[in-house]
């Protein structure tokens, strides 16, 4: 990773334009991304370690993780919140909690991470939003701006997001935010279809 006058630029071949992105300092000064990202209902906000008891609630539901190896244990949620502060310190980015703006309530989460998929590190949409807020549009919403955010924000060319064969909600909303399906392929043991969304004014 280089800096250029104090601002990171991302080395991530072919998927990032070379424009460096804004940051700033915090307050022992290390670089860190200006996070604001909010919708007309939500709002994305990095994770706090007083948010483990709300991811248990989703992490831990067996039919909210129907689709992964097993639900989180309590151990698990806090390496989840871990691994994305981590990702905050060395990329700028991660998932990030989605709070309610009418209610202040969070309700899942949603973001943006560097996936291994075949070799290769690509920027990768992912969320949980708890299943009594499911289907009320929520998890769109939130992937949408997201998607933006790569875009607009981090100066990505090119966004992907995977989920299983029989998840279809999720597909469903890769297909919503504009995404198409590429290929299937296999991580860790498990067959994955894998969406793509392109910048419209990503340089030949």
């Amino acid at each position: 990773m280089s800096l250029h006058n104090g601002i990171k630029n991302y080395p991530i071949r072919g998927l990032i334009e070379k424009t460096p992105r804004p940051f700033v300092f915090d307050k022992i000064g290390f670089l860190k991304m200006t996070l604001s990202i909010e919708t007309e209902r939500l709002r994305l906000r990095e994770f706090k370690i007083q948010d483990k008891m709300n991811l248990i609630d989703i992490l831990s539901d067996e039919d909210s993780m129907r689709f992964y190896p097993h639900p989180f244990s309590e151990k698990e949620v806090e390496g989840w919140i871990d691994w994305n502060l981590k990702n905050y310190a060395e990329y700028g980015f991660g998932l990030w909690a989605v709070i309610l703006k009418k209610t202040d309530v969070f309700i899942g989460d949603c973001g943006i991470t560097l996936q291994n998929i075949e070799g290769e590190k690509l920027p990768e949409i992912g969320y949980h939003i708890e299943r009594k807020y499911c289907n009320q549009g929520y998890a769109t919403e939130a992937a949408l701006a997201c998607k933006n955010y790569a875009f607009e924000v981090l100066g990505f060319l090119k966004v992907y997001t995977y989920t299983t064969p029989d998840n279809l909600s999720s597909r469903r909303v890769a297909e919503k935010i504009g995404m198409t399906p590429v290929k299937n392929f296999s991580k860790k043991g498990i067959q994955e279809v894998l969406y793509v969304a392109e910048r419209v004014d990503c340089p030949q």
